[in-house]
């Protein structure tokens, strides 16, 4: 199964997103393990939405408050 290229219905496909990026969250980030809660936290909340268009659109006018609120400086590592 190709996910990139896979219809996958909602919320379902933000899980996908989250099981693909958490093996690179220890590479990338310091705090992995805050970084790991703040994506189980997005899953959660998304589960409590019809459509991406819906979450992100709650998402950004009513931000959850960030489990790692230390976030400091952000990272310009790029994944290859």
């Amino acid at each position: 199964m190709d996910t990139m290229t896979t219809v996958v219905p909602w919320p379902a496909a933000i899980g996908l997103a989250r099981a693909w990026y958490d093996p690179h969250l220890e590479r990338i980030h310091e705090d992995a393990k805050a970084r790991r809660a703040d994506l189980l936290q997005l899953e959660q909340i998304a589960t409590g939405y019809p459509s991406a268009e819906a979450f992100l659109t709650e998402l950004t006018l009513d931000p959850p408050d960030a489990t790692s609120d230390q976030a400091g400086v952000p990272s310009r590592t790029r994944i290859t």
